[in-house]
């Protein structure tokens, strides 16, 4: 998060459209892994069964986060218009990746990676309590069938289990889980319908004139 609010902040330097294509990239380039990486750390704190609820909160909380961005936006575009010499476009870009790296940094002392991880506001009692919830949850896995298709590895011939190492397992139940297929379509229509954020000053301009005329 700070190398995107640092990228943000250089995309209001920019002084052509060569040099706001890079920073673009590059910022969307890093925030590509900002979901993913959130569902990582989710679920390496909350049961299979507790997921759902936390990520639908994931889902509004983004969803929260671009209504009061654009309220910031608004304010700043109308009140910070040549302010130490920067247009406010630039100010926007500013502030809003200043904002960021500082969100960054606190939640680098606030959030823990893992349960394993050394935390200060959780007790040692807390920490073993979320390391053993994970550590049932891992041992029921390998027991129990996945899904209709599929039996566990438990069940399967010892010694093809014994040819795949713990990667290979993950990526053959991934694909073979048709939970995951179904997630990544979810995303992908989520992320193609608020495409429509982007082109809607275009939109509303273009369809300006046409009520203008009475047509």
């Amino acid at each position: 998060m700070i190398i995107w609010g640092f990228i943000s902040m250089l995309t209001g330097t920019t002084t052509n459209f060569f040099g706001a294509l890079c920073t673009r990239f590059f910022l969307g380039f890093v925030e590509a892994a900002f979901f993913p990486g959130a569902l990582f750390l989710i679920s390496k704190w909350y049961t299979r069964n507790e997921l759902s609820r936390r990520t639908a909160l994931l889902f509004c909380g983004n969803l929260a986060s671009n209504a009061f961005g654009s309220l910031i936006a608004s304010g700043i575009l109308d009140t910070m218009d040549g302010v130490l010499g920067f247009t406010a476009w630039r100010w926007l870009f500013f502030v809003e990746g200043f904002l960021t790296i500082l969100v960054a940094i606190i939640g680098m002392f606030v959030l823990p990676d893992f349960p394993e991880s050394p935390c200060r506001w959780l007790t040692p009692a807390e920490r073993a309590l979320a390391i053993h919830r994970m550590t049932e949850v891992a041992e029921t896995d390998t027991m129990v069938p996945l899904n209709e298709d599929s039996v566990a590895f438990a069940e399967d011939d010892s010694e093809t289990a014994k040819q795949l190492n713990k990667t290979e397992q993950g990526l053959q139940l991934a694909l073979e889980d048709q939970k995951v297929w179904w997630l990544a379509l979810s995303l992908g229509v989520m992320t193609v319908s608020l495409s429509f954020n982007v082109f809607f000053p275009t939109l509303t301009t273009l369809i300006a004139p046409a009520n203008d005329s009475g047509t």
